[in-house]
């Protein structure tokens, strides 16, 4: 998973507070307008900034918006219990890009890691609209029941792995948040995707895996102590 932080500087008047228990996936109605611009057209409505808690562009990078625990604005009477997500695009004319779709599971997904699940709507679902578009929330709501997905769609068609597991005898346990639920393990030497470090877990790595015998992926938080990153 790309995640970047957009280091996007929010107005004083800072919105208030949440308590997600749904997803909700949103296209931006414009073909090549980034983070950026959305977030100064948010702010010229007088919003603190994006209105969105991320972003995901054609290439399948994941931007930060408000942080989750921020009021969004994005959903009329639910933006004070969902977290909002953004793609780029004009999905009533577009396809969502492979890399978009990939990025958008395992983003999702890391959110359920986080939060537990949460159902997962689109914004004309719950308001009168047609975003997102055509995208089929049908299929996508499938999809995040199987459990994984193919890291290489958003990868330049590669796994992408960039790290290995050291310093291990038998296994790495793969837990769904630093010193949380175990969720899985790590043999020696078994290739790992470190996608991110996050701030309030220093010493932790989020990591993507292949699932034993078959092509999808699986992603978890696992010690640094024991993953080396190549050169």
């Amino acid at each position: 998973m790309d995640l970047r932080n957009s280091n996007i500087i929010f107005n004083g008047n800072k919105a208030g507070g949440n308590n997600p228990v749904k997803t909700i996936v949103h296209h931006s109605e414009h073909s090549t307008a980034n983070v950026y611009d959305i977030d100064g057209w948010h702010k010229a409505k007088g919003w603190c900034g994006i209105g969105y808690h991320y972003f995901i562009d054609k290439q399948g990078v994941i931007w930060t918006g408000r942080p989750e625990n921020w009021t969004g604005a994005h959903c009329i009477d639910h933006n004070t219990k969902s977290i909002g997500i953004c793609l780029q695009g004009r999905l009533q004319y577009e396809e969502v890009t492979d890399a978009q779709y990939n990025a958008l599971i395992e983003l999702i997904k890391d959110i359920e890691n986080r939060r537990g699940h949460m159902p997962v709507y689109g914004h004309k679902e719950l308001n009168a609209t047609d975003c997102p578009g055509n995208l089929n929330l049908k299929k996508l709501r499938a999809d995040l029941k199987q459990g994984g997905v193919n890291p290489g769609s958003s990868n330049s068609g590669e796994w992408g792995f960039n790290a290995t597991v050291v310093n291990v005898r038998t296994k790495l346990n793969v837990r769904r948040i630093p010193n949380g639920e175990i969720i899985g393990s790590l043999s020696p030497n078994e290739r790992v995707r470190i996608d991110w470090v996050h701030e309030k877990y220093l010493g932790w790595y989020r990591v993507t895996y292949r699932i034993d015998g078959t092509n999808k992926a699986k992603s978890g938080y696992v010690s640094a102590e024991y993953i080396r990153k190549d050169k």
